[in-house]
């Protein structure tokens, strides 16, 4: 597998042509109007925030990993490991922004203050719920850029990478459900069947982080595993994760397009009552919360946090839908992002070129929005041959986006 970092101009210029559909994701080594892609270097990039453009490496282009080598650059202070001449799988060092072979730690863009340390977001329309900036809290420090940046991720392809297989001895969490939950406030007459991952070292006298999972189905074969691995290795925090499908296929949309805080009031009026009902003990500290989805169901992740930026802190998103569907406004959110204040989240982005028409344009709108921000983000895309929802290629750095989503949460002892 080799991994190519791309080099991204940040500003609104850059965001109205990528929202105008002018900048295509390059799938090899030529340049377009505001991504060039080089091979080998390193540089330093501005600070973000400063106005100007946040690159992921200068002069030198964005560093090119062969199958089983790993290389970085350093970006702004960030340095990564040198290129190592290894054609027999060498794992990413602690830390970096790869796993397996790939270890991606070119494309960091230069120094950050802590993210959200200019206060919360604002939410589309100027309405705001609180706000807890990240750097307010003894929970979340600032854990550096391994990992942050725009990544290509090139063929071939492991749908089932050793992250996704669980480690021998390791603890194995409970998947407790599904179990009908039936909204009587936010969504009258609609029911959820819920499910709830358990991880085996929980224990009710310490509150557990959470992770809210939109479309639950389509993820509860997959991060109990990921999560049984990294609470073992100490790379997650215990974490108690709510797979949540949409009501109904009819009212997905509905529930999940729709720019507006109504979604994250069901998960905090209604759901999340609900479960610590059930006696389980869930932190109320936004930097140990999560939500995370794909397609529709990413953009509803990002919508919780983003309207709920005192309640969650982290994001993970697979071809989330940043689009105009129905007419809901999914489409202004990098501009919504670029015009409000820093917000405190972290968030994670995935697409390809063999995404829907549209979608690869609409997630590095939002990653270049939030990098330029200064917030922590990654986004890694494939080429022709990964489908809407990221496939093989999602599934392989899936183990690291998770370890990368939950770093700088630091829980109380």
């Amino acid at each position: 597998m080799r991994n190519l970092t791309v080099k991204t101009p940040v500003d609104k210029l850059m965001l109205a042509l990528l929202l105008g559909g002018s900048l295509l994701g390059c799938g090899s080594s030529s340049s377009s109007p505001g991504a060039s892609v080089g091979t080998g270097g390193s540089g330093t990039g501005p600070a973000a925030g400063t106005g100007g453009s946040v690159v992921s490496a200068s002069t030198g282009g964005a560093g090119v990993i062969d199958p089983g080598g790993t290389v970085g650059t350093s970006t702004g202070g960030s340095s990564g490991p040198t290129p190592a001449a290894s054609t027999g799988g060498a794992s990413a060092p602690a830390g970096t922004g790869g796993t397996g072979p790939v270890a991606a730690t070119g494309g960091a863009s230069g120094p950050r203050p802590d993210a959200g340390a200019a206060g919360a977001g604002t939410p589309p329309g100027g309405a705001t719920d609180g706000g807890t900036a990240a750097g307010s809290s003894p929970t979340e420090v600032d854990p550096g850029t391994d990992g942050d940046g725009e990544f290509h991720i090139l063929p071939p392809y492991v749908n089932q990478p050793p992250g996704l297989t669980r480690m021998p001895g390791v603890p194995v969490g409970q998947v407790i459900g599904p179990m009908n939950f039936a909204s009587k406030t936010t969504y009258p007459g609609r029911s959820f069947p819920i499910q709830i991952y358990v991880p085996a070292q929980y224990k009710k006298e310490v509150p557990a982080a959470l992770m809210v999972t939109q479309d639950g189905r389509q993820w509860v074969g997959r991060f109990p595993i990921i999560y049984d691995n990294l609470i073992a290795t100490g790379k997650a925090p215990i974490t108690i994760n709510l797979f949540i499908p949409a009501s109904t296929p009819a009212d997905r949309s509905d529930e999940y397009d729709t720019v507006s805080g109504k979604y994250g009031d069901f998960i905090m009026d209604e759901v999340l009552p609900w479960v610590k009902g059930m006696g389980y003990n869930i932190t109320d500290d936004p930097a140990g919360r999560a939500a995370t989805g794909n397609s529709s169901g990413g953009i509803a992740a990002f919508s919780i946090a983003w309207f709920k930026p005192d309640h969650f802190h982290r994001v993970l998103t697979s071809s989330g839908t940043f689009r105009n569907i129905g007419g809901k406004g999914g489409d202004m959110y990098p501009m919504t992002v670029m015009n409000a204040p820093m917000s405190p989240l972290r968030v994670f982005f995935s697409s390809s070129e063999g995404d829907m028409p549209g979608w690869l344009d609409a997630n590095r709108a939002m990653f270049t929005a939030l990098t330029a921000k200064g917030n922590h983000s990654r986004f890694i895309w494939g080429d022709s041959s990964i489908p809407h929802g990221g496939g093989a290629m999602l599934n392989g750095d899936l183990p690291f986006a998770m370890e990368w989503l939950w770093r700088g949460y630091k829980p109380a002892p």
